[in-house]
């Protein structure tokens, strides 16, 4: 479930579609946890590219679950700060 934008471990990207840097630490973590993961797998690769590639596919799957549910609601962002059919004007 997403999160509000002040509890959310990954805000939404300033344009676009999508989640941006992580903000807090628990997001950071899970992402340097991603990273290791995908290096210590790494030596799958010499042994065989396709169960590397499912082992990778399985990692970022788990990390966009983690994303979706500790990230903001996800939405388009058209411009800095105004959402899709958002019609205020910004400052």
């Amino acid at each position: 479930m997403p999160l509000p934008k002040n509890k959310a471990w990954f805000p939404l990207k300033s344009w676009g579609w999508g989640w941006g840097y992580p903000t807090r630490w628990q997001g950071w973590v899970s992402l340097t946890v991603f990273v290791i993961a995908l290096m210590i797998g790494s030596p799958l690769a010499a042994k065989n590219i396709a169960l590397y590639v499912l082992f990778c596919l399985g990692m970022s799957a788990i990390l966009g679950i983690v994303v979706y549910w500790k990230g903001e609601r996800i939405s388009w962002v058209w411009q800095r700060g105004k959402k899709c059919g958002d019609d205020t004007p910004t400052k």
